[in-house]
């Protein structure tokens, strides 16, 4: 029919600009960008299907299940598998994801030195505190006294797919999580809002009128 054929096309078109918008631009951490997909993006496909659920559905990953199984686990790993989870939420040809999650595969693979210049280039900030509480955690562990050179020794030398998300908390592992995740939805969200038309615009201005009635009748 037609009128499905149009809302499969706006809906690969809210995809791509969310995805895009969310993964590909270079602005925040990507330890903050892969919790932000655990938290937020990965769904259970069939749950979505089943007219008896409950909305919103439950988070598959919420913080105190990321902390408690993905703390120690190597990001690029801990990516990996995010990716397969995405795959299997939207269902989408894997040409289509794999170009809006490009950006962070690459990332693994660069060093934590590298990564804070590119978001430095494309944001204006320095990025220096994230990189410089990693670091510091990273001396600390190995028994060196945090300084200007051993911080940046060890941006310099460690990938970011070989550091963990403990490797880069501040406080309570939950607390961080839930933290990174919302400093990514600010900055998506307040992009969309900017936009101020189009399909995700739409779909954001939805949530916020269902949050109010539901927040109403408490």
């Amino acid at each position: 029919m037609v009128l499905d054929a149009e809302a499969d096309r706006l809906r690969l078109e809210a995809f791509d600009t969310f995805f895009e918008m969310t993964f590909n631009q270079s602005t925040r951490p990507p330890h903050h960008l892969i919790a932000f997909g655990y938290k937020h993006l990965w769904r259970d496909p069939e749950a979505e299907k089943d007219p008896r659920a409950k909305k919103p559905l439950p988070l598959l990953w919420p913080p105190r299940r990321i902390a408690r199984e993905l703390s120690d686990e190597a990001l690029r790993t801990v990516q990996n598998q995010l990716e397969a989870g995405l795959f299997e939420t939207f269902q989408l040809p894997p040409s289509r994801l794999e170009g809006h999650l490009s950006e962070l595969r690459q990332w693994m693979g660069q060093t934590v030195a590298e990564v804070v210049k590119q978001i430095h280039t494309h944001t204006g900030r320095s990025g220096k505190s994230w990189a410089d509480t990693f670091a510091n955690n990273v001396v600390q562990q190995e028994g060196i006294e945090p300084t200007d050179d051993t911080r940046a020794e060890a941006q310099m030398k460690w990938q970011v797919g070989e550091t963990c998300f403990r490797q880069h908390y501040t406080r309570t592992p939950e607390d961080n999580i839930t933290s990174w995740c919302y400093s990514v939805w600010r900055r998506v969200s307040g992009a969309i809002f900017e936009q101020g038309q189009g399909e995700l615009f739409e779909l954001l201005l939805q949530a916020k009128r269902y949050e109010s009635q539901s927040l109403g009748g408490l």
